[in-house]
């Protein structure tokens, strides 16, 4: 049988942290041009609104200021009518000149000129009256003007914090990566020391499996050729445990199913006939290969490691023996 192949595969993590450093600079880039863009709209939307509110409250003072002129010139037209009135009754009344008849015409004219400025004031109150009711209409829009200003600001206050905790993450992540960026260096040197210890692996296995593909003693004679083969064994001796590793193949283009046994046995009983039902066996299924590991706690150098496969109808398919006597 050949000596296994035996491949070593070295991955750094240096490509892996590079991929991670890039994906992680890509987000953060993007969330701070996203605030940036959000508060930039906020802060237009804000100016906005004040020069509104500015406007509205001009608008509010100038017809405060228009109505009490107006009620001013009211109460003075007031004043005068009821002033020239009672002035021009009293000269009629005392005075000698005039006669009754024209005074009766000139209280008329008086009477007449009183109505017409009686009308005018009833005239002013009605603009003055819709004048107060635009005031209210435009005391309502400054309410919820104010009332929308009043709601950005607490919207502007919720996308500070918002800023707030996205900084603190991105702090965060930014320490993680210089600490994930230590640990990936620790690794590096991890894997160079593991690469020294790797590079005298081979030869370690070589020898090893030279050493078990020998076997002790002719197994016992099958019916025909095996569907299975045994490859790359591994015979180890770890801390006074056997250690037993070895790939179960198979050799028919069929997929295989059947039981397997691995133990050891003394040089006697080498070729002894072994039946499923004297040793219990692991079932297997493979389609190309199966990676086999065993351990014997008990274990003496002078015995020998029996590996016997049966097919699905309990036929003896494989048999064979390995020495023992070269494990380190």
């Amino acid at each position: 049988m050949n000596a296994p192949d035996t491949s070593i595969y070295i991955v750094g993590t240096n490509r892996t942290w590079q991929i991670r450093a890039k994906t992680l600079k890509l987000i953060l880039t993007s969330t701070v041009l996203l605030l940036i863009g959000l508060a930039a709209a906020l802060l237009y939307q804000s100016i906005w609104h004040l020069q509104v509110v500015g406007g509205w409250e001009e608008r509010y003072a100038a017809e405060n200021e228009r109505n009490e002129k107006m009620r001013g010139v009211i109460e003075d037209l007031r004043e005068r009518v009821v002033d020239r009135g009672t002035l021009e009754m009293r000269q009629a009344i005392y005075s000698n000149g005039p006669d009754p008849e024209e005074l009766l015409q000139k209280n008329q004219r008086q009477q007449e000129t009183i109505e017409a400025q009686q009308f005018r004031i009833e005239q002013l109150q009605s603009e003055t009256n819709d004048q107060q009711v635009k005031l209210v209409e435009l005391d309502v829009q400054l309410t919820d003007e104010l009332s929308r200003y009043a709601s950005l600001q607490e919207s502007h206050h919720q996308l500070e914090i918002q800023r707030a905790i996205l900084q603190d993450n991105l702090t965060s992540l930014t320490e993680e990566l210089v600490q994930q960026q230590a640990q990936g260096t620790e690794q590096q040197k991890q894997i160079l020391s593991l690469q020294k210890q790797l590079a005298a692996i081979p030869k370690i296995v070589e020898k090893t499996t030279t050493l078990a593909l020998t076997p002790a003693t002719r197994p016992p004679t099958l019916a025909g050729p095996s569907p299975v083969a045994v490859e790359k064994i591994q015979l180890n001796n770890r801390n006074g445990k056997l250690s037993v590793r070895f790939q179960l193949s198979n050799r028919d283009r069929k997929r295989q199913t059947g039981f397997l046994q691995t133990f050891l046995v003394s040089a006697d009983a080498a070729v002894t006939p072994v039946k499923i039902t004297d040793h219990f066996a692991d079932p297997f299924a493979i389609r190309n290969f199966k990676n086999v590991q065993a351990e014997f706690k008990n274990w003496d150098k002078s015995s020998l490691l029996r590996v016997v496969a049966w097919n699905a109808k309990k036929q003896r398919v494989y048999d064979k023996t390995l020495p023992l006597n070269k494990v380190n």
